[in-house]
């Protein structure tokens, strides 16, 4: 049986990217931030539709760089599959608002990849991993981010788009 996040893994490019601190958080940074910027001039935060041809190459192109970008980052052998794993894990978190479902907003669904991109930027700070540190685990916030971005371009990979 195909995983709701294949179509959209498949069609990541994951050769490999030079990735260093402080380059990655402020070129991830960048990433989302490209994303915000397909909102200006829609009200409330909108996206194009996937039933907008020109929206649905604009914004699948921008989550897969987000997700191609977590995929390099994070230090786990198999990050393709680690974002299914978390993919699967939010579904039953979270049944109905996962990214690909129709349920959440576009507003819910970009408060969700800031959020992600928050708690990576927490995982790097320099006390993260000490008793006054109150940081997640860099590898798993970027495979979360990955998954969430990953799950939201599939809105935009569907047959019915």
């Amino acid at each position: 049986m195909e995983h709701p996040l294949d179509r959209v893994l498949a069609a990541l490019p994951l050769e490999p990217l030079s990735v260093r601190l402080p380059l990655n958080l402020v070129e991830l940074t960048q990433k989302v931030g490209a994303l915000a910027w397909a909102s200006l001039g829609r009200p409330d935060v909108s996206f194009p539709q996937p039933s907008d041809s020109w929206g649905r190459a604009l914004m699948c192109n921008r989550l897969l760089n987000i997700t191609r970008y977590c995929c390099a980052w994070a230090g786990v052998a198999d990050p393709v599959e680690a974002m299914r794993e978390e993919y699967d894990r939010a579904c039953v978190l979270h049944p109905g608002m996962t990214l690909d479902s129709p349920e959440p907003t576009d507003a819910q669904r970009f408060a969700a990849v800031v959020e992600e991109l928050g708690e990576v930027a927490r995982a790097t700070t320099y006390d993260a991993q000490t008793d006054r540190g109150h940081a997640g685990d860099r590898d798993t916030e970027l495979i979360q981010l990955g998954a969430l971005a990953a799950a939201w371009a599939t809105r935009y990979t569907t047959e019915e788009s």
